[in-house]
């Protein structure tokens, strides 16, 4: 009987190391998921501060599949690759008026009707780009009105997705000047690492004669 009841206290502590293992790896696995979604979210807002492109980032969330990775190191190095190809992406941004023949990135004239065209980031085969349709009243280069025109969208043959979010419209005091802003979700999907963050493009534009041309944000006089 005796022997029976230790078996069972032994049986016991042994449950009890198991069950407090799993708790163990689960809290783990929480900490190293916020250790590495505030990695994601200082390196890339770092990145974008320092080198003046017109995006902000918040909200990085990321769903990691550990036994895709051999250990600690292993999953450091592959999320370093990740942020790299972000960064890689944001590279490519830059300001140009679209003609409506070329993929740039811009704000498109359509008499009166615009699109604010960012390049996405989003995983994309060729090309990407998030866009704003809106409606704008300028008479000597002074912009009198704005009114958006439905939500926020992507364009390309992506690997990702854009989940737009909202968007909003700034007009400078002097009336010149005006900022499209396309807030969304991005969406990565890769192998071991799924990775969401919220995103907002800024497109920014100046009054000419009856029309809105492509600016450069830096430009953005307030």
């Amino acid at each position: 009987m005796k022997k029976f009841s230790r078996f069972i206290t032994i049986g016991m502590v042994a449950v009890a190391i198991i069950v407090t293992n799993v708790q163990f790896v689960y809290a783990t696995d929480n900490s190293a998921n916020m250790q590495i979604e505030n990695r994601i979210l200082n390196e890339l807002s770092n990145y974008v501060d320092e080198h003046n492109i017109p995006v902000s980032f918040e909200n990085v969330k990321c769903d990691i599949s550990y036994g895709y990775f051999n250990d600690t190191e292993e999953l450091d190095d592959y999320v370093s690759d990740r942020i790299q190809y972000i960064i890689d992406e944001l590279d490519c941004i830059d300001i140009s008026l679209d003609n409506k023949q070329t993929h740039t990135r811009g704000i498109s004239d359509k008499g009166g009707y615009y699109t604010a065209k960012v390049e996405s980031i989003v995983p994309a085969i060729g090309w990407g780009y998030v866009c704003q349709d809106f409606k704008a009243s300028v008479s000597s280069g002074i912009i009198s009105s704005i009114t958006l025109q439905g939500d926020s969208y992507d364009t390309g043959v992506t690997l990702g997705s854009w989940e737009p979010n909202y968007s909003w419209v700034d007009i400078s005091t002097n009336k010149r000047y005006c900022q499209i802003n396309m807030k969304g979700t991005i969406n990565y999907l890769w192998e071991g690492l799924n990775l969401s963050m919220e995103a907002t493009f800024l497109a920014t534009g100046k009054g000419n004669g009856s029309k809105i041309e492509d600016a450069n944000y830096m430009d953005w006089p307030d």
